[in-house]
């Protein structure tokens, strides 16, 4: 199993003050196979996609990483441990994972915006 990555590419910035071109990048979980002698693609499961602009947000970061953790939880009888880090190493080469202190001030963020105690 592998991640393959999808880019496309948009008109305008998602986020941020920019008006230029962006890039959406999706992530997704496929298995290599040989079908008839020829090597095909297996579908696994859609990880998650993110905009390059919204990459440098880090609440944006803490929600594509908790979509990230719950398909990967999803599959947890399908992959193994060893698996899942590997496929969160390369995930997080392209969008990099938030720290700690971060994710915790997302969560105390989305608390207060929400309403939720």
């Amino acid at each position: 199993m592998y991640v393959r990555w999808q880019s496309r590419k948009r008109r305008r910035a998602a986020y941020g003050s920019g008006s230029g071109p962006d890039v959406h990048w999706s992530a997704i979980l496929v298995e290599a196979l040989r079908v008839k002698g020829k090597p095909v693609q297996q579908y696994i499961a859609y990880l998650g996609g993110i905009t390059e602009s919204a990459i440098a947000i880090v609440h944006q970061r803490c929600w594509f990483w908790e979509h990230v953790g719950e398909c990967l939880d999803r599959l947890r009888n399908r992959i193994s441990a060893a698996d899942r880090q590997q496929i969160e190493q390369v995930v997080a080469k392209r969008v990099p994972r938030p720290t700690k202190a971060q994710y915790a001030k997302c969560v105390r963020d989305r608390a207060r915006w929400f309403g939720e105690s």
